[in-house]
């Protein structure tokens, strides 16, 4: 029997940091638990972590590549409220047929869907 692990790791270009950033800590109420010039990790509240390694824009996806990849979905508490906030902070909604859930993608990083 398999099931998913508690680890993920993302590649985004480094440009994209300060927001990243604060899509984990201050929307989805993420701890930073480790950083390095080109890695950060953040911890989620289930325990899960994201890491992500900022790479110079010539080795990660372009924003238009990103949605050919992995998408993630987190667990949140309020999903409406949430979207709310990811759309204050800027971040990009995805239309998606699934009008269940509200898509994003971060930015400069993959497709995300709130459940």
């Amino acid at each position: 029997m398999a099931r998913f692990g508690t680890n993920l790791k993302l590649t985004v270009a480094s440009n994209h940091r300060p927001r990243v950033r604060s899509v984990f800590t201050d929307v989805l109420s993420a701890s930073v638990s480790h950083t390095t010039d080109e890695l950060e990790i953040y911890t989620l509240e289930d325990g899960g972590n994201v890491g992500v390694y900022y790479v110079d824009e010539a080795q990660a996806l372009d924003p238009e590549e990103q949605p050919k990849g992995a998408w993630l979905e987190f667990l949140v508490a309020d999903p409406r409220d949430t979207a709310k906030q990811l759309l204050a902070a800027g971040v990009a909604r995805v239309d998606h047929p699934d009008k269940k859930h509200d898509y994003f993608q971060l930015p400069g990083g993959p497709v995300f869907r709130l459940a």
